[in-house]
């Protein structure tokens, strides 16, 4: 059984056997691992990270970010465009609209439409998330 410090270093998307190599803190205090060169590559609002000999440097201390830990393990799906995405149809309208505002936040744009496109199927009306 993996300990706390073991299973953060794990990334939330199942079958993703990247090393873990940055950690953020979320608004409930857990702790959720990432990649920082996903990161970096999938959304302009992570900056590069600082580069040593040719590889990327990420912070040894986790982030704290605002949103909940649920959100984020949602939104870790958006940076591995290789593996499945969550169904959004399971996911409750309150998280949707939450991972909506995350995903305008870190300007995924796949994961704005997603959610914008969750949120017309719900609510059967016009929803309007880009600024």
């Amino acid at each position: 059984m993996p300990t706390d410090k073991a299973k953060y270093r794990q990334c939330p998307v199942v079958d993703c056997s990247e090393t873990v190599d940055i950690i953020f803190k979320s608004s409930d205090g857990k702790l959720i691992g990432a990649h920082c060169a996903r990161l970096c590559q999938y959304s302009p609002f992570f900056p590069l990270a600082p580069v040593e000999d040719g590889v990327l440097v990420p912070p040894k201390e986790p982030l704290e970010l605002a949103e909940a830990s649920e959100v984020l393990k949602i939104l870790m799906h958006y940076f591995h465009p290789k593996h499945p995405l969550p169904e959004t149809d399971l996911i409750p309208i309150s998280r949707l609209e939450a991972l909506a505002e995350a995903a305008r936040k870190y300007d995924l744009h796949s994961a704005i439409e997603v959610c914008r496109l969750a949120m017309m199927y719900v609510c059967h009306c016009s929803i309007h998330i880009y600024d």
